[in-house]
């Protein structure tokens, strides 16, 4: 595989063992809850029911050699929807983290059957926060990028997933999906989604596109300057 700014990796299919097991338990359940999530908000927002695109038609198992990512991948082929997940995943260490896995590589293929939705959309946002925080050292431009990201996923030696170097509006907009998973059913109004105006307009543009414009959440105060305001 040509893994971008990890390099070559070898992939390899590979049976769950015993000592595996505890992971499917966390995939089906994480499944079940974004199932169940996209069921409850439908309703609460009155939309029409609809199947969720999202969840895969095939579950298979693959380990890198002598590496721990990529920690899943889902790919369509010949119209069915497949998750291949790394069973030596680094960011498997517990239910919460297969969760927000289940959830990022979920968006992957509702994304594509939005016609790559993330990269029309959120291109230009990405790159107009990766200029904001350029050119600083890499303490500063992590401290820079924080209040931006919409997950707390992290490239060991690099920044947030969603702005590392290589990782295009496609990661940006998954990161949100899950951001968004972990959110919209809370009743305060968002911290992220009002943190800034760039954040505001990614809320905004994915509630557009998957929610048909009703937002789950309150809307955010505004400073005087017009911005929002957290």
């Amino acid at each position: 595989m040509d893994g971008g700014y990890r390099g070559k990796i070898e992939l390899k299919p590979q049976f769950a063992e015993a000592s595996d097991a505890r992971q499917l338990p966390w995939i089906l359940a994480a499944m079940d809850a974004q199932r169940t999530f996209r069921d409850a908000l439908t309703a609460q927002l009155g939309l029409a029911p609809r199947p969720f695109s999202g969840l895969p038609n095939r579950l298979r198992f693959f380990v890198s050699v002598g590496r721990t990512t990529p920690a899943a991948m889902a790919i369509a082929v010949a119209a069915t929807d497949h998750f291949y997940w790394n069973l030596h995943g680094s960011l498997h260490r517990d239910a919460k983290s297969v969760t927000e896995t289940v959830i990022h590589e979920a968006f992957h293929l509702e994304d594509d059957h939005h016609g790559g939705w993330s990269l029309r959309a959120l291109t230009t946002t990405q790159a107009k926060i990766l200029a904001r925080c350029s050119g600083k050292s890499a303490a500063a431009r992590d401290a820079c990028l924080a209040p931006f990201a919409p997950g707390r996923t992290r490239v060991r030696g690099g920044t947030f997933y969603a702005f590392h170097g290589g990782n295009d509006a496609r990661e940006y907009g998954a990161e949100l999906a899950v951001r968004f998973f972990e959110e919209a059913l809370s009743a305060p109004p968002s911290p992220w989604k009002c943190a800034t105006a760039e954040n505001s307009y990614a809320w905004g543009a994915f509630v557009t596109e998957f929610w048909s414009g009703k937002d789950p959440l309150p809307a955010c105060l505004t400073s005087s300057s017009g911005a929002p305001a957290p």
